[in-house]
């Protein structure tokens, strides 16, 4: 069902709750005759459509966004995940923050936020490198575990199915596991 159809009945549903509030009032003997209480009760009404109208489309976009990043993703991530938001990197000790497009690694006690490697790992090749995909926030926090749980893929020499074919500029299409091209 499309998107502003599920609002339109949500929407919808407020209304038909309230005019039913109304009528129980009604039923139950407090009188909805007075002017200017139903003026109150169909501006209550009105304010609860507006409200429902602006923060429920806000709310399922959102939602809707954050699903699928796949069209972030750089060509030398490995393939088969909808949504990533880090890749550690145990080769180089590093991350890389999928949405932002930026390596993040230790510099001395800091971190460092940057669009490219530092100059240590210029001649670093990120398509042979393992990738290790983490979907929680600021993974860099958590460095330490990284560091411990994800030595075994320290120059990994296994085989790791890339997004788009063998290198930068090369075929889009993927390989089925175990028949990915060797690279140099």
């Amino acid at each position: 069902m499309p998107l502003f159809l599920s609002n339109i009945g949500i929407i919808s549903r407020i209304a038909w709750i309230l005019n039913e509030q109304i009528q129980l009032w009604h039923n139950i003997g407090i009188a909805c005759t007075d002017t200017k209480m139903i003026i109150v009760m169909k501006k209550i009404m009105l304010m609860v459509l507006i409200a429902s109208a602006i923060i429920l489309p806000a709310t399922s976009n959102a939602q809707i966004n954050i699903q699928i990043n796949l069209g972030n993703q750089p060509a030398w991530g490995p393939a088969g995940y909808q949504t990533v938001q880090y890749y550690y990197l145990p080769d180089i000790d590093s991350y890389y923050d999928v949405n932002r497009s930026q390596f993040i690694y230790l510099n001395g006690p800091n971190w460092v936020f940057t669009k490219q490697l530092p100059a240590r790992y210029r001649g670093y090749n990120l398509y042979n490198g393992y990738k290790v995909v983490i979907n929680e926030p600021r993974p860099y926090l958590y460095h330490q575990t990284h560091r411990v749980k994800y030595v075994k893929y320290k120059n990994y020499k296994g085989k790791q199915q890339v997004i788009k074919g063998k290198g930068p500029g090369k075929s889009a299409k993927h390989f089925a596991p175990g028949q990915q091209k060797k690279r140099h």
